[in-house]
């Protein structure tokens, strides 16, 4: 128990001595701090998950870090071409049409994640809404990280087509 209490010091102690340098890192590859902020936090849960070595600590988080960059990129890429008139208004107030579209369109992704195999629904779900990554949906599911990484594009897949019929 006490090998097991310092080994987690170690790593708290490595993490909390590279949190600065990691948060300007996200925040050069982000362009944005609150996000930044939380791949660190992502970080850390991610450290903490995995037997790394406290003394190779510095790479290591530098790369997680990078790496949580490069999705959350991915991502806001993912988003804006498939969903290009989904944004965030300032303003609150709309018109009429525009509720009836968002409402057509709510409905239609529901009505086709209804539709969707039980794994597929469940491995989007799990990605999109828990953020869980492709080896803890293919743990969750029992099936190769492949396999949850393609139950996940076939679903966004049949929800852009739904979306642009």
């Amino acid at each position: 128990m006490v090998a097991g209490n310092r080994r987690k010091n170690e790593e708290l102690e490595a993490f909390v001595s590279n949190r600065e340098s990691l948060i300007a890192l996200a925040t050069k590859l982000v362009g944005q701090l609150d996000i930044a902020e939380d791949l660190v936090q992502d970080t850390w849960l991610r450290w903490c998950a995995k037997e790394y070595s406290a003394r190779d600590a510095k790479p290591i988080l530098r790369r997680i870090v990078s790496n949580l960059a490069y999705d959350w990129h991915r991502r806001q890429k993912i988003e804006r071409d498939y969903f290009p008139d989904v944004t965030l208004h300032s303003d609150l107030t709309t018109d009429s049409e525009s509720v009836v579209i968002a409402q057509d369109k709510l409905a239609r992704v529901t009505r086709e994640i209804l539709k969707m195999h039980k794994s597929m629904r469940a491995a989007l779900l799990m990605h999109r809404v828990d953020g869980l990554t492709y080896v803890q949906i293919a743990k969750r599911l029992r099936v190769a990280p492949s396999t949850a990484h393609k139950l996940v594009e076939d679903a966004l897949v049949r929800l852009v087509v739904a979306l642009s019929v």
